[in-house]
């Protein structure tokens, strides 16, 4: 992934990019980092985990990502998590209150996929598709099952907060006669849908409006053989007339 800063990212000294992979610039020695799973863990927990704005309990944490051992020792863990996070990326990174919260600075960590959900609540579609470079994290493992579930929600959240920019921008070009980009959008859409049969068939009506037939019939062919690849399963009724007009031409 390219180290290029990010314009809206400027004024953060530190830039931290999940989607697609990770990269972390700003930091002198970030590659060493990144090498120490647990470290970048905890680092995507808290640069990602609601409350996006206020402090995590110590104890929830340590819980997560140590749940193997007892509370003195995951909290024992956690303590020397922060402090090579801190050693790493600076003593102000990570902020506590008292003794039982912890936060990341955001005044000085940027997170694209953070910046990615900002810019979709502010209807900024393709921003969210600028920042939107691959899923979150993929085949990133700490050895933390609870961390991980979390990382799998996270990751399908923001697949599908992509996957609305693209179809809502399709629908925009659409009304506009803006039809090459609109099938454009709707292919990206049709890709990250995956098994989202709600999604492909809307893709499907976009690319049959604006006159790309054949691309809806691939869509389709590809909605199919990958649900019948995972679950054994056919399309839906709706789904199938719409295929079939199309393959009567």
């Amino acid at each position: 992934m390219s180290d290029t800063l990010d314009p809206f990212a400027a004024t953060q000294p530190i830039q931290l990019r999940l989607l697609g992979g990770i990269a972390l610039t700003g930091v002198s020695e970030g590659d060493k980092f990144l090498a120490q799973t647990k470290r970048v863990a905890l680092l995507v927990h808290l640069a990602l985990a609601g409350p996006r704005d206020g402090y995590h309990r110590r104890d929830v944490i340590a819980a997560q990502f140590w749940p193997e051992v007892d509370t003195a020792s995951s909290r024992g863990a956690l303590r020397k998590a922060v402090f090579e996070v801190r050693k790493a990326l600076g003593t102000d990174v990570v902020l506590g209150r008292g003794d039982e919260e912890l936060r990341l600075n955001r005044e000085l960590v940027w997170c694209d996929a953070v910046e990615m959900g900002a810019a979709f609540r502010a209807d900024q579609l393709a921003r969210t598709l600028e920042l939107y470079r691959g899923p979150l994290l993929p085949g990133f493992f700490a050895d933390a099952p609870a961390f991980e579930d979390w990382l799998d929600r996270e990751r399908t959240e923001l697949r599908d907060l992509a996957t609305k920019a693209a179809l809502a921008l399709a629908k925009q070009c659409e009304v506009d006669h803006s039809l090459t980009v609109a099938i454009h959008w709707a292919r990206m859409a049709a890709t990250m849908a995956y098994l989202d049969e709600r999604v492909v068939t809307q893709v499907m009506e976009i690319l049959v409006r604006t006159g790309a037939r054949v691309e809806a019939l691939k869509v389709y062919r590809r909605y199919a053989e990958q649900l019948k690849a995972s679950f054994d399963a056919e399309p839906g009724s709706a789904l199938l007339a719409i295929a079939e007009s199309l393959k009567k031409g």
